[in-house]
């Protein structure tokens, strides 16, 4: 197979959005991801030098940590109108930053 035959190499790339979120927009995505979305997994980060966790936490307690600011990063997976959606939440000096990437697949 040569790199013209590799499918890979033609596959669109997924949807990015970055943006910053005060404490109210990130309320907002709290609750539209527990209320409206097929939740696929929620992983934390602990201190900067803790790696992420490898299995799923609890959506409630994730939320919780991250209020109580014990937790670095948020990561939450889920399905929205067939699009899966990896949310990144990094705690910076200058607030929430959100890094959003949509994956969509073929029906």
């Amino acid at each position: 197979m040569s790199a013209h035959d590799d499918p890979s190499e033609n596959a669109p790339l997924p949807d990015l959005h970055e943006a910053m979120l005060d404490e109210a927009l990130e309320e907002k995505l709290f609750t539209d991801v527990g209320a409206v979305t097929e939740l696929l997994g929620v992983f934390v980060k602990g201190g900067p030098t803790e790696r992420a966790s490898g299995d799923p936490v609890d959506f409630a307690e994730a939320v919780a940590l991250w209020r109580r600011g014990e937790v670095r990063a948020l990561q939450l997976r889920y399905r929205f109108e067939r699009v899966e959606w990896f949310d990144t939440l990094l705690r910076t000096p200058k607030g929430t930053r959100l890094v959003r990437v949509g994956h969509r697949f073929a029906p």
